[in-house]
């Protein structure tokens, strides 16, 4: 007989077995620690495990991890059958997704607060495995089966009934919106936290192909790393001001830079280099705000704080 899957969440989550998905072991839920390239990689290899298309997945700045965007299991019925020991796809459609039909920055951030906070998540050893948590073994190929079936539209009593908000922790006096309140306390602080993370792990990226260039002569190369990192900075400091202008008009005026004739690639670096000086300065005391939140008390501050 299946156990009843709502008794003792606190004790179920922390015994049952975690398997990663898209994400590798030492891979963080919310911020990468300086390699920006995190996102694009668990991206993909997310994309590659469960065999779901881009657009059906959410990419947001303060989660490492892709949310799933369905709005009815059949629409990923599709989906490797594994995949379902997943918690993001057990999560309450209004978690997310908006009414644009996307997870934003503000709901992605209540998500991983909610998973880290229920011990669902853990750097090392991934995501807590669901369908442990009901009992069933997901590698079983009936379990397989049946899931195949329930994501097609059959119904099924164990998954039709399961609730993973019942593992969720809640302090006797919060209602259930207790984090999602938090999260929109905390966004503006969160994001310019990953700007400074995001420009301080570019910034190295920067340095390491501009000093690979000085040994090789190899322009070509470091004209597509630019333009890599260009386009990847329009996304992550989207909203950003600087110097009067939106960080994405910033590397849109800088991008047709690489291809004019005059105009050296170590210069357009340069001039990248000083955005990224600039977003780690101007954002360094949201990331000292939210270090003495956590831990009441100052500390010397550094990117593996994140």
């Amino acid at each position: 007989m299946e156990p009843n899957v709502q008794s003792g969440p606190d004790n179920l989550v922390s015994a049952t077995p975690r398997r990663h998905l898209g994400t590798m072991p030492g891979d963080n839920l919310m911020l990468p620690s300086d390699d920006v390239t995190v996102y694009t990689q668990i991206f993909y290899d997310f994309c590659e495990a469960t065999g779901l298309e881009p657009h059906q997945l959410s990419s947001t700045r303060l989660s490492t991890v892709p949310i799933p965007r369905f709005t009815d299991r059949r629409e990923i019925s599709h989906m490797n059958a594994t995949s379902w020991a997943n918690p993001l796809f057990w999560l309450p459609q209004e978690w997310r997704i908006n009414e644009e039909g996307y997870c934003n920055d503000t709901m992605s951030l209540r998500i991983t607060w909610e998973l880290s906070m229920a011990n669902m998540f853990d750097p090392v050893d991934g995501f807590t495995d669901v369908l442990q948590l009901m009992g069933l073994d997901v590698d079983d190929p009936e379990t397989q089966q049946r899931l195949y079936q329930w994501s097609a539209g059959a119904a099924d009593p164990i998954f039709d009934s399961f609730d993973i908000t019942g593992y969720l922790n809640r302090p006797d006096d919060q209602d259930e919106d207790w984090i999602a309140d938090i999260a929109i306390e905390e966004i503006e602080d969160m994001l310019r936290a990953s700007w400074y993370v995001n420009a301080t792990g570019l910034t190295k990226m920067l340095d390491e192909s501009v000093t690979e260039y000085e040994n090789t002569a190899d322009e070509i190369k470091l004209q597509k790393t630019i333009a890599a990192q260009l386009k990847l900075s329009a996304v992550l400091f989207d909203g950003l001001v600087y110097e009067d202008q939106d960080a994405k008009d910033v590397m849109h005026v800088l991008r047709p830079m690489l291809d004019q004739e005059g105009i050296s690639a170590v210069s357009v670096a340069m001039v990248l280099r000083e955005f990224y000086t600039y977003v780690e300065d101007a954002n360094q005391p949201s990331v000292e705000y939210l270090v003495n939140e956590m831990t009441d008390e100052p500390q010397e501050l550094s990117v593996s704080d994140q």
